[in-house]
């Protein structure tokens, strides 16, 4: 049995998951997944936002934490905890395998999400070939620093000389109110419950993440994992501001 606990947000775990399933066929085991729920990271449980007989080699999940689980953070640390005794109880939030860019994106794209999320996603969507945004804020500070504001408002100004139309992911109220107020007529933002703190704002957060998706690009905050999966998943263009 491989047993992993999930860290973080939404999209570390993910990722985390796609890892461990990766090793889990690697090794011919199954896998447990730990996905403790967090106020502040995650106020939902694993099966309120993932259809879980979607993950591959999974046997059981648990809303709790994993007892005496080693940090892994590459996939040299995941090959050191394989030689210590006893089944790899392991903790992640990171991407510790070296083919998940390959063979993670097939399960990255196998694992669904809830069907009632993705139905919400579709009817949202009301524009077609948008130009996806996101701009992370709120908690993460080094997306702030190398990603500022200014910086995407001159990308928007820039790309709508060709009247490009957008869709606006962010976690942060006032940069959804200010895009709003300077790109009225080419911005499509439906979600409006923001945060981490309770279960709809997590699941809104799920569904910013879907539609990031069916943009024909996106252009995001450096270092943020919402915008780096989005992109892997769809199969599309993601661009740093």
């Amino acid at each position: 049995m491989l047993s992993i606990r999930t860290q973080g947000g939404f999209c570390n775990r993910l990722r985390a998951i796609v890892c461990g399933v990766l090793w889990a066929e690697d090794l011919g085991l199954e896998l447990d997944i730990y996905w403790p729920e967090e106020i502040g990271h995650m106020a939902c449980g694993i099966a309120e936002l993932l259809d879980i007989s979607t993950i591959p080699r999974l046997r059981k999940t648990y809303n709790k934490y994993l007892s005496h689980a080693h940090q892994v953070l590459n996939a040299d640390d995941m090959r050191t905890v394989l030689q210590l005794p006893g089944g790899p109880n392991i903790q992640s939030y990171s991407i510790f395998h070296e083919e998940f860019s390959s063979r993670g994106l097939v399960v990255l794209r196998a694992i669904k999400v809830l069907p009632y999320l993705e139905a919400i996603a579709n009817g949202q969507m009301t524009f077609t070939n948008a130009i996806g945004i996101h701009i992370r804020r709120t908690d993460h500070l080094n997306c702030i620093k190398a990603s500022p504001l200014p910086a995407f408002e001159a990308k928007v100004n820039e790309l709508l000389v060709n009247d490009e139309k957008f869709f606006l992911a962010t976690d942060e109220m006032q940069v959804k109110n200010r895009f709003k107020e300077l790109y009225s007529t080419s911005l499509i933002t439906p979600i409006h419950t923001l945060g981490r703190m309770t279960k709809e704002q997590q699941q809104h957060g799920v569904i910013d993440w879907l539609l990031l998706q069916k943009c024909s690009k996106i252009v995001a905050s450096r270092g943020s994992s919402f915008s780096e999966l989005a992109a892997m998943r769809a199969g599309i263009v993601l661009e740093v501001v």
